[in-house]
């Protein structure tokens, strides 16, 4: 079939535009989260940094410049069984293809994580739930900032001393 015919039959255009590299997952793994309890949208916007800037080894191939949205779907293995996960990633086209009119038109990469609620959910709160990680704010703030703030972990756990390693009260002779 060439691209005339696909293009006739429609099949071309009703695809859903994915990422296919696992850097690319990998990516938008970095950036902003919406949650709800059957899903988890990871967010990255890709214009705001050239390809291969992001610190993941960008394969040549995946370096085409591509406009508009990107979908990634992951359904793990304990979610459910094999059938459950097809089910789940099936739901989930049929559910992005419903509320295609609210794709943001900027260049952004979003991953779909499943969870096993997706396979008795109705499509309506599926869509709903797409809708609003669609039109989520985004995250305020330099992202380094996160990096530089100290750690609220305490000092001095007996974890952090070398393994084996007993403390004694130097007093104690026994």
């Amino acid at each position: 079939m060439n691209e005339t015919e696909q293009s006739a039959s429609g099949r071309r255009s009703s695809r859903l535009p994915r990422l296919l590299k696992r850097a690319e997952f990998l990516t938008a793994a970095s950036g902003r989260r919406v949650h709800s309890s059957r899903m988890t949208v990871q967010i990255h916007e890709r214009s705001s940094e050239a390809p291969g800037d992001s610190g993941v080894s960008v394969p040549v191939c995946s370096r085409v410049p591509v406009s508009g949205p990107r979908f990634g779907l992951t359904v793990t293995k304990k979610t459910a069984n094999a059938v459950g996960r097809n089910r789940i990633r099936r739901r989930l086209r049929a559910a992005l293809q419903d509320v295609r009119a609210f794709w943001p038109n900027a260049d952004i990469d979003f991953v779909i994580v499943g969870r096993g609620e997706l396979l008795t959910a109705p499509m309506d709160i599926i869509a709903s739930d797409l809708k609003r990680a669609f039109s989520s704010p985004p995250r305020q703030g330099n992202p380094l900032d996160r990096d530089r703030r100290p750690s609220h972990r305490r000092r001095g756990k007996a974890t952090d001393r070398p393994h084996g390693t007993i403390q004694r009260n130097p007093t104690d002779h026994s």
